[in-house]
């Protein structure tokens, strides 16, 4: 199965990171590409115009007291270029041809824990190769849902990465979405410091827009003009009022009669797990759901949702209100999960202990 990178189809295009940009220590050079020629989104690896300057109001290391070199303005300003290049990377997958009209082909391969397509490995290997470029390998390690999966015996449980700061990313969340062209995927990128997302990225290609948050910098909404919004949840509070988004598969018979019995009632369906959290974001949705069976979310899926939506003055925690922890050496959020807009979480929670309690083990 070949992988498309379009810095070797299409060389003379500016990618993030390209060493021929002067780009510096970063791969982000000063001075913004040439605007490409065609319609917006069709080259690969571009920056957009506005990018370079799409960081929050106030300096992220101002609030931060973590030892991090480069500081986290610059890896912010990486990780926001090579987010936009993994972006135009899946949607020529997705439309299934390049710019210059070659076609793409999904190769896709079904595994026990799903499928994988040509677009998941060629997105996972674009975003190691520009991060571990420009990144000390001292300093960052990776933990990706598509190097996991490739392990010649992938484990639940497994060593953690040693690094001080890991990189959890996601290359294509909603796979299966993206085989049926629903368009309801997503890109996760979130690093970790002790266990706690620190900086997290959550695009959604086929609106061509990033969120974006650092810890207590807030969320932040970024367009292909560079035109950037500060993101707040709902403030909805009235529970017959609130709005919870599940999937539109719903698997399990316990985490049916959870549903039955959870008290917001009123319901949109989102696929993948991204897409759920941006339906929060927009005020589509106040509450997120989640209840493992024989499987669980994984690092990758939770990592970069969690810092956005909570930076975003929304919450997510296990049902009992602690927060989720990443790079511990199981990759899976085993139990119930819950995120809302915050106005009645710790309700909510109270609400979630109850119904498990007595719920049968179905």
């Amino acid at each position: 199965m070949g992988i498309y990178h379009p810095s070797r189809e299409h060389p003379s295009s500016w990618c993030p990171g390209s060493p021929d940009q002067g780009g510096g220590d970063l791969g982000v050079g000063s001075d913004r590409p040439p605007e490409p020629a065609g319609k917006r989104g069709e080259t690969l690896g571009l920056v957009p115009w506005g990018a370079a300057d799409a960081t929050p109001e106030r300096e992220p290391n101002a609030s931060l007291d973590l030892p991090l070199d480069p500081p986290l303005g610059e890896v912010l300003t990486l990780a926001l270029g090579v987010t936009w290049g993994a972006i135009d990377l899946l949607r020529a997958y997705y439309r299934g041809y390049t710019p210059s009209g070659d076609s793409l082909d999904l190769g896709v391969q079904s595994r026990p824990d799903g499928p994988v397509t040509a677009a998941d490995l060629a997105v996972n290997q674009y975003i190691l190769q520009h991060f571990q470029a420009h990144l000390p390998r001292k300093t960052f390690g990776y933990l990706t849902e598509e190097s996991y999966k490739t392990q010649s015996d992938p484990r639940e449980t497994l060593t953690p990465c040693p690094e001080p700061w890991v990189w959890i990313i996601d290359p294509l969340d909603g796979t299966r979405d993206f085989i049926d062209h629903t368009g309801e995927y997503a890109i996760h990128i979130a690093l970790i410091h002790r266990q706690q997302p620190i900086l997290a990225v959550l695009a959604v290609p086929e609106r061509e827009e990033i969120y974006y948050a650092v810890r207590d910098g807030g969320t932040f909404r970024v367009d292909r003009q560079g035109q950037v919004q500060s993101v707040r949840v709902s403030s909805r509070a009235n529970l017959e009022d609130m709005i919870r988004v599940v999937g539109r598969r719903i698997w399990g018979d316990r985490f049916k009669a959870l549903l039955a019995r959870f008290p917001v009632q009123r319901q949109v369906q989102a696929s993948s797990i991204g897409y759920r959290i941006v339906k929060i974001l927009c005020h589509e949705a106040d509450v997120y759901l989640s209840l493992s069976g024989r499987s669980a979310p994984k690092d990758w899926d939770m990592a970069a949702p969690d810092l956005i939506l909570r930076e975003a003055g929304g919450n997510l925690t296990h049902a009992d209100g602690t927060p989720l922890r990443y790079n511990t050496g199981d990759v899976s959020q085993w139990g119930c999960l819950l995120g809302s807009n915050g106005t009645r979480h710790a309700a909510l929670c109270c609400c979630l202990e109850d119904i498990l309690q007595d719920l049968p083990d179905l």
